[in-house]
């Protein structure tokens, strides 16, 4: 299964998953055990949420894979403390290759096509093993393909770099971006910086963050909350954005608006389930999230069972590519009650 354009229309959509169902239930020995046991065959060819799903906990007790180990050429990890298992996710050249694509054009939607300056709100040391990357790694990695030149606002202790914070501000651009996960930019940034040297930056700048709610969740600090800050404590900054993604589905993010709401896009799809039936639930009602994405044929992850609450709110729309799509709209409540903290910076434990 090779690179390809995304499905647009709902049927062309179906067709895909299901041919990723198929896909992996031939090529991949566990996981057609998987679909045999907790679904049956003939889940490959139902309905979206009759298709087969995994637990996102299963990619940390099985090495999943659906292409040779010789065509593996990249092993994604999920982020996580020395005592927790992390999840292992085994990229071909395809997947790899319609991943950052897919990135692309979603990130597009914000940023546009252009390039930019980009300060990562991050250390080096996150992309130092470029054969074996944490989720934080391969976030800055991806997102760097945007940049024209890369600074890091930090250094490898966590402390502020400041040489590289000024040679971004005097970067000559019109427009330019910043990257980096929600706790760490709470923690480790926004209350470390004086904010009057950034008052004299030209052009506008996006912020993209994700990852890292729990903790602030605990401290009740809301997304707007965090915006706000943002905006205060860097004033060339023009909008703010949340994503919302994970190491087991790399490239397909849901990328959130300005009103701080989540989206689909083409390359993904959101369904919502009862905590305890599994059930699908009507818009509105707060479950268990399923992610689907059209992207995985080397490992299969194409269809999630997180460990996050949320609700689906309705229809909305989303650029995608220079393009207007039909979105589904939803919001991400936080982690089941008994769910390990996994997410991409929830793990940071400070300094």
């Amino acid at each position: 299964m090779k690179d390809f354009d995304f499905p647009t229309a709902t049927d062309e959509r179906l067709a895909r998953f299901q041919s990723l169902a198929r896909h992996h239930y031939d090529a991949c020995s566990a996981y057609r055990n998987i679909v045999d046991r907790w679904f049956g065959p003939s889940a490959l060819s139902g309905r979206l949420e009759e298709l087969p799903f995994l637990p996102a906990e299963i990619f940390k007790t099985h090495a999943l894979k659906s292409v040779p180990e010789e065509e593996v050429f990249k092993v994604m990890k999920s982020s996580g403390t020395t005592s927790q298992l992390r999840s292992q996710i085994y990229l071909d050249r395809d997947t790899a290759r319609a991943q950052s694509k897919a990135l692309s054009s979603i990130v597009a939607g914000v940023l546009g096509k252009k390039r930019r300056p980009m300060l990562v709100i991050d250390c080096p040391a996150q992309i130092a093993n470029r054969a074996t990357f944490s989720a934080r790694g391969a976030g800055i990695l991806g997102f760097s393909t945007f940049a024209t030149k890369k600074f890091f606002a930090l250094n490898d202790d966590m402390s502020i770099n400041h040489e590289n914070i000024q040679a971004f501000l005097d970067c000559d651009a019109d427009q330019s971006f910043l990257f980096g996960f929600t706790a760490i930019i709470w923690q480790e940034f926004l209350s470390k910086i004086d904010a009057h040297s950034f008052k004299e930056k030209a052009g506008a700048a996006v912020l993209l963050h994700g990852g890292g709610w729990k903790k602030l969740a605990a401290q009740n600090i809301s997304s707007q909350t965090f915006g706000a800050r943002v905006k205060e404590r860097l004033p060339f900054v023009q909008s703010v954005h949340d994503y919302y993604g994970m190491v087991e589905q790399t490239g397909s993010i849901f990328l959130g608006c300005d009103q701080g709401y989540l989206h689909t896009n083409p390359y993904n799809h959101i369904i919502c389930r009862d905590q305890n039936t599994l059930e699908p639930l009507p818009e509105g009602e707060t479950g268990v999230l399923q992610v689907m994405s059209t992207l995985p044929t080397s490992y299969p992850g194409f269809s999630i069972l997180t460990e996050d609450l949320g609700r689906v709110i309705g229809p909305g729309e989303t650029m995608t590519a220079g393009v207007t799509h039909a979105s589904t709209v939803f919001e991400v409540h936080g982690r089941m009650a008994q769910a390990e903290i996994r997410g991409c910076s929830d793990t940071y434990q400070g300094r």
